[in-house]
């Protein structure tokens, strides 16, 4: 399972709700994942970036489910607008 958290919230105050559980900011594991910055991918297009966004939280969750770990995810600012990281979210 994915413990959704804004973008806003810091990982201290995540691992305090859930303690022991592995953090991962969404916007360096794309960012990471793909050699660009979030806001390169989106001037170049966002509907790549959408893309991205989606495949990045599909690759966590399938991770988790997997492996059996719970994971907290820090969201980017629209990704809970994103209807396809909502499903893959549970939101």
């Amino acid at each position: 399972m994915i413990f959704a958290i804004s973008h806003d919230a810091s990982p201290e105050a995540a691992a305090a709700l859930h303690p022991g559980l592995p953090f991962t900011d969404l916007r360096e594991y794309i960012e990471h994942k793909i050699g660009s910055s979030i806001e390169d991918i989106c001037a170049d297009s966002p509907e790549r970036f959408h893309v991205i966004e989606e495949e990045a939280v599909r690759d966590l969750a399938v991770m988790s489910e997997i492996t059996g770990t719970d994971r907290i995810l820090r969201l980017l600012p629209g990704t809970a607008d994103n209807p396809e990281c909502r499903r893959l979210l549970n939101l």
